[in-house]
């Protein structure tokens, strides 16, 4: 792919295994989950299906 790009975030660790552990069981990796994740997340906003209006703030505890 051109124009690769990283990206960095926190999540809690029992997500993380929980989801790694789900890649593994479908035989794929993580990055090609979140990437298909991500397509269609753009995908669905660009035909209106999900208004940024109507997405979900994220909620953090405190000090996050």
């Amino acid at each position: 792919m051109p124009d690769d790009a990283t990206m960095t975030f926190r999540l809690p660790a029992d997500l993380r295994a929980a989801f790694l552990a789900a890649c593994k069981a479908a035989d794929r990796s993580a990055a090609q989950e979140l990437r298909a994740f991500m397509r269609s997340y753009v995908q669905s906003r660009a035909q209106g299906v999900l208004p940024l209006a109507e997405a979900s703030p994220v909620k953090r505890g405190p000090g996050k």
